[in-house]
């Protein structure tokens, strides 16, 4: 009898089961090659990225942190974090 095989986040989920918001950031990551909070909350429905971010690394996954620059509504400038797998 062969062992049960362990579910890989590049398997489409069965109806009972859902990705988790970790297993959903590692494919957008490897789909899209970073991501940060705003991408997080409109595309993944991630409220709080960095939170996930800290469980991937207690997890093993080495994430490449870095500081984007931009301006905000009002013309303002501002800063956001931006993620990647180390080594992609």
């Amino acid at each position: 009898m062969s062992e049960a095989r362990q579910m890989s986040i590049f398997d489409p989920p069965a109806k009972e089961q859902r990705l988790t918001q970790c297993m959903k950031i590692v494919k957008y990551l490897h789909d899209f090659g970073s991501i940060t909070p705003v991408q997080a909350m409109q595309d993944l429905g991630v409220m709080r990225l960095a939170a996930r971010i800290s469980d991937l690394e207690a997890e093993g996954w080495e994430i490449q942190h870095d500081r984007e620059t931009g301006r905000n509504r009002y013309g303002e400038k501002t800063t956001y974090a931006k993620y990647s797998l180390k080594g992609s």
